[in-house]
């Protein structure tokens, strides 16, 4: 099934529509903001969205209704939904908006989230014949998933099998 997939970093917003296999089409790179340029948190969140919805209307020539959005995050997701931290994009803020609700009511299209490293693990499982092995990510945090052909879940993000160890805001100002 085509899908409009985004893959959001610290950095940057990557909009693509998903084909059917491993083929996308129609990919941007948008760089978004984050609390490292002295946003606060509701503007990070109008800019991030802003520019997932304007992707998909622009691309409403491509699309059909029923096309789903998958979203790759880059923090941790309870019950496939739920954002617990967005530490990358607002820092230590406790507020989360709920992603899924906010873009299934303006798009009306069934959305579907997952942390970025348990997407790289069911990527990988695609190209990777072993029937067990680690994702690990060291950028503005330290992730890992376990990707496991013989489980349930396939991607086992649970403690003490996976998880992440943190992020840190390096500060090159105050450098010894």
């Amino acid at each position: 099934m085509p899908a409009i997939v985004f893959d959001i970093g610290g950095t940057h917003l990557r909009c693509a529509l998903s084909e059917s296999g491993d083929s996308v089409s129609n990919f941007e790179k948008k760089h978004i903001e984050s609390f490292a340029s002295g946003l606060d948190p509701a503007s990070i969140w109008k800019e991030t969205v802003g520019s997932m919805t304007s992707f998909i209307s622009r691309m409403q020539t491509n699309l059909s209704p029923e096309d789903p959005i998958a979203i790759s995050f880059p923090g941790p997701i309870k019950n496939g939904s739920e954002i617990l931290d967005a530490p990358t994009l607002l820092g230590n803020s406790a507020s989360v908006p709920d992603l899924c609700a906010n873009l299934q009511q303006l798009t009306g299209r069934s959305v579907y989230i997952l942390n970025d490293v348990s997407a790289a693990a069911w990527y990988f499982s695609r190209i990777i014949v072993e029937n067990r092995f680690f994702v690990v990510t060291v950028s503005s945090g330290i992730g890992s998933k376990m990707f496991d052909r013989y489980h349930e879940k396939k991607v086992i993000d649970d403690v003490p099998y996976a998880g992440e160890l943190g992020h840190a805001m390096v500060d090159s100002s105050r450098t010894p």
